[in-house]
């Protein structure tokens, strides 16, 4: 399993209002609900890891169906607050950075950038 699948998954169960994607195609089409979006960017070998052991960039998009950018605000901020929760609950993973922004000029949202140790084989 990927780490990509993993952080999905533990997302789907951890947050189960949101609807969790691991796929970028999904995020085109109108948003609904809130939802939570994951894709592998990166793999990154450490000099100073063992060789099976790769640092995976991940992007995150949490994103709320609200147009109104005031009223975005709000519903991200506790989107935000969700999110980073579920991932302090894991300890191979840690995120980076958080950027407002819209996603596909639609979806009012939050990237975030998030790296992952994976093992190669697992």
């Amino acid at each position: 399993m990927s780490a990509r699948t993993q952080l999905r998954d533990h997302f789907a169960t951890a947050l189960p209002a949101y609807r969790v994607t691991g796929s970028k195609g999904v995020m085109d089409g109108p948003i609904t609900r809130p939802t939570i979006g994951v894709w592998q960017q990166s793999f990154t070998r450490r000099p100073d890891w063992q060789l099976d052991h790769v640092q995976v960039g991940l992007e995150v998009w949490v994103v709320v169906p609200q147009e109104d950018p005031d009223k975005a605000d709000d519903a991200l901020d506790d989107g935000l607050e969700d999110v980073l929760g579920a991932l302090r609950t894991l300890d191979w993973v840690d995120w980076v950075e958080c950027q407002r922004g819209v996603l596909n000029d639609t979806a009012h949202g939050y990237n975030i950038t998030v790296n992952a140790v994976a093992k190669i084989g697992d």
